[in-house]
């Protein structure tokens, strides 16, 4: 059984052996350009016109989409794939070591510091399958000073650490355009939030 797997949130940022995949689907916008183009990876005996369903929408036939000659099904978002392609580009010049470094330095920097304030923050993740790209958290103290975090995050260029609407809390999204000072100006804000909000 062939494995379909969105790796959006992962997708560049650590060696992948995609052998493994039949198909792997990811928003670029996370790890490797703007929103507006997905990357997706099809194995080649996975392109096959004796696999398509008929209700199968021509943008995501691959088959199709594989054979035309110069037709394309759908208007591309030029700009997007024109930025992914030079982001990637960019990427490839540091190699795919460089980037993982990266997202193991910043991720452990900030679990580490919310792991140190006797659960003020809390991560319940176990740590063996912490994700490296969202860091979630919530606070001890419940949803309202976790309102009053986000509000105070937004005035000093802190943006978008609400949680996921389906799960709530807390949420750092870091992907490789994040800089490790992005993660550290975060960290500093948290310290000082916590030392005001006791």
């Amino acid at each position: 059984m062939p494995v379909i797997c969105d790796m959006s949130s992962e997708l560049c940022s650590r060696p992948i052996d995609i052998k493994k995949y039949g198909v792997i689907y990811a928003g670029a916008q996370k790890n490797c350009g703007p929103a507006g183009t997905t990357v997706v990876i099809v194995r080649k005996d996975l392109i096959n016109k004796d696999t398509i369903l008929p209700i199968t929408p021509a943008v995501i036939n691959y088959h199709m989409v594989n054979t035309a000659s110069e037709q394309m099904y759908n208007t591309p978002a030029t700009w997007s794939c024109y930025m992914t392609g030079v982001y990637l580009e960019y990427m490839n010049t540091k190699g795919i070591k460089f980037w993982e470094d990266l997202t193991i330095q910043r991720s452990k920097k900030l679990y580490d510091y919310i792991d140190s304030t006797q659960g003020y923050y809390i991560n319940n993740v176990d740590p063996a399958f912490r994700s490296r790209m969202n860091i979630v958290f919530q606070m001890a103290k419940g949803k309202d000073i976790e309102k009053k975090f986000v509000a105070d995050a937004e005035k000093v260029g802190l943006i978008d650490l609400k949680g996921h609407v389906d799960i709530g809390g807390l949420r750092a999204s870091i992907y490789n355009a994040m800089p490790i000072e992005g993660i550290e100006a975060l960290i500093n804000f948290m310290k000082k939030f916590k030392d005001e909000n006791p």
